[in-house]
């Protein structure tokens, strides 16, 4: 949820949750993110916010982010964690997420965790933000952080898409401040000043609340306002205007201690928060010397302090040091960069401080020394590729610059900026020098562009050179095998899997093992063979968990979780799913919370839990619109297509049949395509708009091998001929259903169809087997509402035909599918005529179980 709120109105807000002292007494929110521009005041609230609750017995947690690198990960959660326990220590992701997991915060829900400069964290914290937003109810807690807004940053945006997306995430957007903001801030801070004066104030800084501390402070300290917060008048002619920021720094640089401005240095260049002994370390100097320096740079306003940990007050400040380093500074002599000290830093952060001194030779050792590391950890590097696009400005050595470039690309199909990542690859000089990964690179963004056919070509000329390296060609071999299945060419797809299996096997790539053994999975789900697939999805969990490959493992848990559902372990299925979910935000994994939400919606819808179904498919809703995903997206819209006709919303219907046919072009498979038409013409059907037998050719369709829509499809054939007096053709798509519901051992699936045969049952009026048959259908399924549901639709529907009042009336028939008011009220004007009023929904009430599509 999002709301646009001022200063003033964020406060009130703030101030009116809290104002009973009682953390239980608060709404069920417990999650808020503050998002502005820089000066809109977040800081000043978060000030105002932790005042007041520690005023009211609330345990405030307030904690910073300093930089966005490697070296401090997750510094600002294993802070709060910290101060918790009383301890000092730095924990890696899964100790953290372990932490909040398991700790009880049992003091009423009056606890409160503050996390300031979120646009400064790397990704990964970012999405343990989102972690504990969703923890933070559950958990007895509140949560509240904030973010400058910088409209330039796609990271950035990305993060703040999902974040609103977040149920349990209220987004508090500031407006900039107007004169009202600033006047309330004034009066509220105890200033005593009069209007004329506030309105030059607000000219000044034009809203900013970081200028208008800027001012107050220099007004302060020139005596301009007093120790009572009024003006002395008297103490200027002309409206005093301070003078500019940069000017104000530089002058106090001047002035500094050669000690003092050194240290300054140095933290403006790590741009992380540093612990004096760290400091005392870098620079040689005695550690009490480096506190009382950095106790002075404190009081001075250049740097902030957080328990014993000391960092430069803002991003501005930082720059007017930066800019002003001398060459005799400690920081350009040779003996700082080649300390233990800074060797122990993170190559990120030292990447970052010689980007700064513009040390172009030290950049091109470090990148030419680790780039193999950096390459081969891709996915995990807390940085964009806008990182090493400024790096690479500052570099000569083309041999450096190549390999700046490979990592850029890279980065870029991670960021989905595939047009550009495309433009990158083709520059003939990288090519030249790294031509086999440039490949690989290649067609990796066609595989992302759904142009599978494409990659593959590209994939199948470079697994032909006989030099290939082994890591290159599993790689490239477990790439053909995502894209045969997308074209749905599972004969192709398990040979390379196989084969890129022996080579991993050979060469000891674990990681490629993992990726080949789902490959040769994913295959079996599709050919029926679910005890062998489970079986290898296992093996593939096993090494992924032993790498901690956490986004392996969340991919390799969905899969499993669909073959649960197939053989009707649906509560099972459900909670690994939700297992997937959680840990997608640790991850920050889009796609597998994408497919965890689809999934787990469906089993819901299925199981007849219509409100938990409908709690996830808006969420998933908006992740599939993310992602350029086919193999989801044409499932999911497929789905929604389902349910829409289900419950008789055609408008929905209509909308989500466009976009499955959408998805369907844009493949090119001519079994979708023809698949999403038949779709949009059973709509036509129930409107009454298309002929019936305008549907019959749909149902003489082959489906993609191994799709699990299947006995739905064939089912619904079974319901169409049944009504059209057509026997022969439904007894041929029941003869399908059954097969392949039996084959892929779908329980479910294989409850549908058999439910199909009540519809032949019902048109040949064979009164004999009816209701046998529904009572020992009933018993079989009896796992799942919503089959209780329609079994009793359709005994309903069978004695309202033969007169009979004594259990069901149309009226009760229609609560039962969802009917609308307007049909009650049709249904009372046509006297009770249930047959005609409801033939339409016919080819809607069996069809409430769809695909458990959606193995990765």
């Amino acid at each position: 949820m999002e709301i646009t709120l001022s200063f003033r109105e964020a406060d009130n807000l703030f101030s009116s949750l809290f104002a009973d002292g009682n953390g239980s007494e608060r709404k069920k929110q417990a999650a808020y993110l503050m998002v502005g521009g820089k000066g809109f005041g977040k800081s000043e609230l978060l000030n105002r916010i932790s005042r007041r609750l520690e005023q009211s017995n609330f345990r405030v947690h307030r904690v910073r982010s300093y930089g966005i690198n490697g070296g401090l990960k997750f510094h600002a959660f294993n802070e709060v964690i910290n101060q918790i326990l009383g301890e000092i220590e730095e924990r890696p992701m899964g100790k953290i997420v372990d932490f909040f997991q398991r700790y009880q915060f049992d003091n009423g829900g009056m606890t409160c965790i503050i996390v300031d400069a979120i646009e400064r964290m790397e990704q990964e914290s970012r999405n343990l933000f989102l972690f504990l937003s969703r923890l933070a109810q559950r958990k007895n807690f509140v949560l509240i952080g904030a973010l400058t807004e910088n409209g330039n940053n796609r990271e950035e945006q990305v993060f703040l898409d999902i974040a609103t997306s977040e149920e349990d995430l209220e987004i508090i957007r500031l407006k900039k401040p107007s004169y009202d903001d600033i006047k309330y801030y004034l009066e509220e801070s105890g200033y005593l000043v009069p209007e004329h004066f506030s309105k030059e104030l607000y000219r000044l800084i034009n809203g900013n609340f970081q200028l208008l501390a800027y001012c107050l402070r220099y007004y302060e300290e020139q005596g301009i306002i007093n120790s009572n917060k009024q003006l002395e008048e008297v103490s200027y002619r002309f409206f005093p205007i301070p003078p500019n920021l940069e000017v104000h720094y530089s002058r106090l640089l001047t002035s500094l201690p050669t000690e003092q401005r050194q240290i300054l240095e140095i933290l403006a260049l790590v741009g992380e928060e540093l612990e004096p002994g760290f400091i005392s370390k870098l620079t040689g100097f005695k550690l009490g010397d480096v506190v009382r320096s950095l106790e002075d740079l404190r009081d001075r306003g250049f740097i902030v302090e957080n328990n014993m940990n000391f960092a430069v007050v803002n991003a501005t400040v930082a720059d007017i040091v930066t800019k002003s380093i001398s060459r005799e500074s400690i920081v350009m002599e040779e003996s700082f960069t080649t300390s233990d000290a800074f060797i122990a830093l993170s190559v990120l952060t030292r990447l970052r401080v010689y980007t700064k001194l513009r040390d172009r030779k030290s950049i091109e050792a470090l990148i030419n020394e680790n780039w193999e590391d950096l390459y081969d950890n891709i996915a995990n590097l807390s940085v964009s590729s806008s990182f090493f696009f400024d790096i690479q400005r500052n570099m000569e050595s083309e041999e450096a610059k190549n390999k700046v470039s490979i990592l850029i690309a890279a980065l870029l199909i991670n960021e989905g900026q595939l047009d550009q990542a495309m433009n990158l690859l083709q520059d003939p000089r990288l090519e030249k020098v790294y031509q086999d990964l440039v490949q690989f690179l290649k067609g990796r963004v066609l595989q992302r562009l759904n142009k599978f056919n494409d990659s593959n070509e590209i994939l199948k000329k470079l697994v032909s050179k006989n030099d290939l390296s082994p890591k290159i060609m599993g790689n490239a071999l477990v790439l053909q095998s995502l894209n045969y299945y997308d074209l749905g060419m599972l004969d192709e797809q398990l040979a390379v899997s196989e084969e890129a299996l022996r080579i991993a096997e050979e060469y000891g790539l674990e990681d490629v093992i993992a990726d080949a053994l789902n490959g040769i999975a994913n295959v079996k789900i599709k050919k029926y063979e679910i005890d062998e697939a489970e079986a290898l999805y296992k093996k593939a969990l096993d090494i992924n968990r032993r790498l901690r490959k956490m986004d392996r493992i969340l991919l390799t848990n969905n899969n499993l979780a669909i073959i649960w559902s197939y053989k009707g372990q649906m509560k099972e299925s459900a909670d690994l799913l939700k297992e997937v979910i959680e840990g997608s935000y640790i991850t920050g994994d889009i796609q597998s919370r994408a497919y965890a939400s689809y999934n787990i919606s469906e089993i819901y819808f299925n199981a007849g839990e219509f409100g938990e179904a409908m709690k996830y498919i808006p969420y998933a809703l908006k992740l599939v619109q993310k992602l350029n995903d086919t193999n989801l997206s044409f499932p999911f819209y497929r789905f929604l297509v389902t349910i829409s006709i289900s419950l008789f919303r055609l408008r929905m219907a209509k909308q989500y049949v466009g976009e499955l046919l959408s998805v369907a072009n844009v493949v090119g498979d001519q079994r979708m395509i023809r698949q999403a038409e038949g779709l949009n013409t059973l709509i036509g059907v129930i409107e009454g708009n298309v002929p019936e037998n305008t549907l019959d050719s749909f149902f003489d369709i082959e489906l993609r091998e191994g799709d699990d829509y299947t006995p739905i499809w064939y089912s619904i054939g079974v319901m169409h001929f049944s009504l059209s007096r057509k026997l022969n053709k439904a007894e041929e798509c029941l003869k399908k259903s059954r097969e392949a519901a039996q084959h892929l051992g779908d329980y479910y699936g294989s409850l549908i169809s058999h439910v199909a045969e009540i519809y032949i049952l019902l048109a040949k009026g064979d009164s004999e087997k009816i209701l046998s048959f529904i009572r020992d259908m009933r018993e079989s399924g009896r796992k799942l509402l919503i089959f209780e549901n329609q079994m009793r639709l359709i005994e309903g529907l069978y004695k309202s035909e033969k007169g009979s009042t004594a259990e069901y009336t149309p009226e009760s028939i229609l609560d039962l599918i969802g009917a609308t008011e307007f049909e009650h009220l049709s249904l009372k004007r046509k006297g009770g005529a249930v047959y005609d009023l409801l033939r339409k929904r016919y080819y809607a009430a069996m069809e409430l179980r769809t695909e458990q599509q959606g193995v990765i």
